[in-house]
């Protein structure tokens, strides 16, 4: 009872360092994460973060595992349920665009870190990203494997994953470095994209029934500022 307590207390403080990163990142960037400012965010000394984290690198490898554990489980989500595996995948391609739009800073972090940044963090944080990344994907490798009927080590289940994960991620990154959103036909366009993606896997006349989703569920990014700290200065 006692260890289990202990195990729930540190993984309380971790959890509360993570969110301090999360705060400290969203107002002043990655320099401004650091033990020490995490420590005064927390009112702590710097060193109680040491206790968690060998290093900055290992707290942003922890910090970017999170979001892309996030990102997945928010596209597992829209694909529960019972609706049938076409309408779950059209659902995830718009989800996956949603999340870009609605949780940037998020997709930012997780996607599109600069590479100065990403040549200074070890290998395990690729070994990491890379497992994270995959859960995702795996996400519209299964649907497609079922609509499809193949397995999911099938090469077509696989090239078609990977071509339609790039194609999205395209997009988003388009739309967050040109400010897509919002402008007129940005809409028709993605809903015009995606059906495209998927023409070679649902067939014509199921695809023409689709709509776009009309919502989606709560999502609150990490990346973001905390009611629990005041903003940095």
């Amino acid at each position: 009872m006692q260890a289990s307590k202990r195990l729930a207390r540190q993984q309380e403080t971790k959890n509360r360092i993570c969110e301090a990163a999360f705060h400290l990142y969203h107002h002043q960037g990655i320099e401004g994460v650091s033990m020490r400012t995490i420590g005064n965010l927390l009112g702590v000394s710097q060193m109680m973060s040491y206790r968690y984290f060998k290093s900055k690198n290992d707290l942003l490898i922890e910090m970017r595992a999170r979001v892309i554990k996030h990102f997945a489980d928010y596209l597992g989500h829209l694909a529960s349920g019972k609706a049938k595996n076409e309408i779950k995948l059209y659902r995830i391609l718009f989800g996956y665009l949603h999340y870009s739009e609605v949780a940037s800073e998020d997709y930012r972090f997780a996607f599109l870190m600069n590479r100065q940044m990403m040549s200074r963090l070890n290998r395990d944080f690729a070994t990491l990203f890379s497992s994270g990344q995959k859960n995702a994907l795996d996400i519209h490798g299964n649907l497609i494997a079922q609509i499809l009927n193949k397995p999911t080590s099938s090469k077509q289940v696989q090239f078609l994953t990977r071509y339609i994960w790039c194609s999205l991620h395209g997009l988003a990154t388009s739309n967050l470095d040109s400010m897509l959103l919002g402008k007129p036909g940005y809409d028709d366009i993605k809903t015009s994209y995606i059906k495209q993606l998927l023409s070679g896997i649902i067939d014509a006349d199921t695809l023409a029934k689709l709509r776009k989703p009309k919502d989606y569920p709560e999502m609150k990014p990490l990346v973001s500022p905390s009611e629990n700290f005041a903003e940095p200065q």
